[in-house]
């Protein structure tokens, strides 16, 4: 029944196995009170370390003579280059993660305002950050890395907004999009420019990892023998089968269910046979933390502690979960577990039918 229960919880929230999910933004289009060096919510500053946020403006706002109407809804966002090498960038952490070999399409209104008008950092005197720029989209897995660059534009230097839609193949699961400002040569000067950004859509997945027909395993990656794997076991409810790939399967499956429903909320919601079912199996990944934190967040959680540690404990106990995904290196483990069991995975892989 685990797996049902699972698959069920999956589809309730918007997660299709097979990777086919609508990735919806936090705030997509940028609404919040108009402000000069500050990020809508939903989004986090993600510019160059130590100069100010990208700034959310109106029609009516003020500040840098930028007086351009939004799109979509009240506000929208503006970001700059800078003349000294430096630039801005808005990220968040997508409910959804990208998954990679997944085709998406994604798009977004941008323009050039004709006046953004700033002090520079470089000369202390007010200038004009009026050339057009190009946006870079970033998919990574840690606050402001940039892990792939996903997809970047042509250079905006119109004024009016203009719907632009981007073609996006995740090379890996990215769980964090980064939307940046940058120059139109990278390799050029520097100089002083800006973006307007307005009304994202979701990322809608249009196409899904091609599964030839294949007779031999052999010559495939690690990495694709695991995209064979989701997709052999992802209609298999059989709880009592536990061979490698249910195991490498499973392990997967409740990484993706607690990343979009939360830990703490699916952990407390199975029973103890279901839950001993992954515990056993982090164990096989020698991942004690992780097992030692899931444990931990069940007692506390039963428990309803008023203690002051007990309360911060569970209150974190999401992040602290991904942090030890990404401390005990669950993706490197269940690869090299592929790369272990791989003759026996293959063999077992013929006899799934795709």
């Amino acid at each position: 029944m685990m797996k049902i229960y699972l698959t069920v919880m999956l589809l309730s929230t918007n997660i299709f196995l097979f990777g086919q999910t609508e990735i919806k933004l936090k705030n997509p289009s940028f609404e919040d009170l108009a402000a000069h060096s500050a990020v809508p919510e939903g989004w986090f500053n993600c510019g160059t370390s130590g100069y100010s946020p990208p700034d959310i403006h109106t029609g009516f706002s003020d500040f840098f003579d930028v007086h351009h109407p939004s799109y979509h809804d009240a506000t929208y966002v503006g970001m700059i280059v800078r003349e000294d090498d430096s630039w801005e960038a808005i990220s968040q952490v997508l409910e959804t993660p990208m998954r990679r070999n997944i085709q998406y399409q994604f798009s977004i209104y941008l323009a050039l305002a004709e006046n953004y008008i700033s002090l520079s950092k470089s000369t202390h005197y007010e200038v004009n950050f009026n050339q057009p720029t190009v946006l870079r989209i970033w998919g990574g897995n840690r606050s402001c890395e940039r892990g792939q660059l996903l997809a970047q534009s042509v250079p905006i230097d119109h004024h009016d907004w203009q719907e632009y839609t981007f073609e996006i193949t995740p090379e890996e699961d990215w769980r964090y999009l980064i939307l940046e400002a940058f120059f139109i040569d990278e390799n050029g000067m520097a100089y002083n420019g800006n973006l307007l950004m307005d009304n994202c859509s979701t990322f809608f997945p249009y196409g899904k990892i091609e599964l030839a027909k294949i007779i031999d395993y052999q010559p495939l990656s690690n990495d694709e023998l695991l995209d064979y794997i989701i997709q052999c076991k992802a209609d298999d409810a059989d709880l009592t089968d536990t061979s490698v790939l249910d195991i490498i399967y499973d392990s997967w499956l409740f990484e993706q269910t607690a990343y979009n429903i939360g830990m703490r909320n699916l952990v407390t919601s199975i029973d103890s046979f279901q839950l001993q079912h992954y515990l056993n199996i982090y164990e096989k990944f020698e991942l004690t933390t992780l097992n030692d934190l899931i444990r931990q967040t069940i007692i506390l959680h039963d428990k309803n502690s008023n203690i002051l540690g007990e309360v911060r404990f569970l209150k974190n106990c999401e992040e602290l979960f991904k942090n030890t995904l990404i401390t005990e290196k669950i993706e490197d483990k269940r690869l090299n577990y592929i790369r272990l069991h791989r003759e026996e995975i293959i063999e077992l892989l013929k006899s799934c039918s795709f």
